[in-house]
């Protein structure tokens, strides 16, 4: 990349610095819905036991996506998935729900993704091309109230929810 390239990546960069902050955005023009099969019983599962040398990592994984608004304490509830982290080596950790049982009573809905290779022949021409790691992309979609109670989550330090509605589907 030339210096001039350089230059025009952080002028972009700075005119849109709040896409690229640390501060977790919202999706702002809908709510979500996810259609369950109303013959369904509610499923709480337990927590998923977390061996003792991660259990610091959850709590503070867990710590997190509650300060950053993602997460809530929720007390009692008929459904509850169960979650679990992975470790990374930079000390960070992935967080995943096992949300198994619930995607078997989801009514689905057919979005057809585009193959990357369709768009790359749609650009002649272009010599640069980057990618940018949408962390925590999930959690910028709010889901509607019915939606909420069924994204509940289990852990070993409580049952939580997430309080505005953003998704938990990971």
């Amino acid at each position: 990349m030339s210096a001039s390239q350089h230059n025009d990546r952080l002028k972009l960069l700075e005119k849109h610095s709040k896409l690229f902050s640390d501060k977790l955005g919202r999706y702002p023009h809908k709510q979500f819905h996810i259609d369950i099969d109303p013959d369904t019983k509610p499923v709480h599962d337990r927590a998923y036991p977390v061996p003792c040398i991660h259990l610091e990592t959850f709590r503070k994984e867990l710590e997190h996506l509650k300060s950053i608004g993602v997460l809530e304490p929720q007390g009692v509830s008929e459904l509850a998935s169960p979650s679990f982290i992975i470790p990374k080596k930079d000390g960070i950790a992935r967080w995943s729900s096992d949300l198994r049982q619930l995607n078997k009573v989801i009514k689905r809905k057919q979005y057809l993704l585009p193959i990357i290779n369709d768009i790359l022949r749609k650009r002649p021409g272009y010599k640069l091309f980057s990618k940018l790691d949408i962390s925590m992309q999930y959690y910028t979609f709010e889901l509607d109230k019915e939606s909420q109670y069924v994204c509940t989550i289990v852990t070993p330090f409580g049952v939580h929810k997430t309080p505005n509605g953003t998704q938990m589907l990971t």
